[in-house]
């Protein structure tokens, strides 16, 4: 090959490859155009279906947002004689949870009102998914709405740096299978096979960081259409309470 082909071959490469790389880069506008065109066509569609539905959902961002508070506002709503609506606390499968869930209930039937909420604990009624494995592997957690979204999500929030270990939690829940010189660690690789679920054994996310990994779960099925299985059974779980008569 002589000088004077080899140059015309370099300047046609060259001038194809930019032609390839500016459709390229026109090409992945559009995509990215679309996606949150899509999106926002999503958000609108769910923001429009819950305005159709008979009920009203509290959120309190933060630590604002405990147990403690749920069960306050329950109790609140029980003791009206007026207030016909359903009321349903969803609360966390901790003893934080749990123990919001012993005190909705005696103060109702102290108050006469027994029965009038009904507490629905996130996780226990469980998909066939991650959660469902956890549970099956034997190692205590405690499950919230963060623990039922996607492996995906932990694996960018963990990128992000938005988790945190629950060292202490897992000790008090795991103490009595810690045995001889065996780590917690250890229990954790002995009994949970898959790294991604490891992950969520062993993190929490941040209290600063659950809005923000909400979110970016919302965003994530709601361009994907795809909605945990857990998370799933859990939404059937509301909506068969609010469907019921009476």
């Amino acid at each position: 090959m002589d000088a004077t082909f080899h140059s015309e071959f370099k300047n046609l490469f060259e001038v194809h490859f930019a032609r390839f790389d500016s459709r390229l880069e026109q090409r992945a506008a559009e995509l990215e155009a679309k996606l949150e065109q899509r999106t926002a066509e999503l958000r609108s569609e769910m923001q429009q279906r819950f305005a159709q539905l008979d009920a009203k959902i509290e959120v309190v961002e933060g630590m604002g947002g405990g147990a403690n508070w749920v069960a306050d506002r329950c109790i609140a709503r029980a003791a009206l004689a007026d207030v016909s609506g359903k009321t349903v606390a969803l609360l966390d499968d901790d003893d934080a949870g749990r123990a919001a869930a012993e005190r909705i209930r005696m103060v109702c039937e102290a108050l006469g009102r027994a029965g009038k909420v009904r507490c629905i604990f996130v996780g226990r009624d469980n998909g066939d998914d991650h959660v469902r494995s956890i549970k099956q592997a034997g190692m205590g957690i405690s499950w919230s709405l963060d623990e039922m979204c996607d492996l995906y999500e932990w694996r960018e929030a963990e990128g992000k740096g938005w988790l945190q270990p629950r060292t202490e939690e897992l000790l008090r829940l795991n103490f009595q299978k810690l045995g001889g010189e065996m780590t917690l660690a250890q229990l954790i690789e002995n009994r949970v096979a898959s790294e991604d679920h490891r992950r969520i054994v062993a993190n929490s996310v941040r209290p600063e960081r659950k809005m923000a990994f909400a979110l970016a779960a919302a965003d994530t099925m709601a361009v994907l259409g795809y909605v945990p299985p857990s998370l799933e059974r859990l939404i059937k779980q509301l909506r068969e309470v609010f469907s019921q008569a009476g």
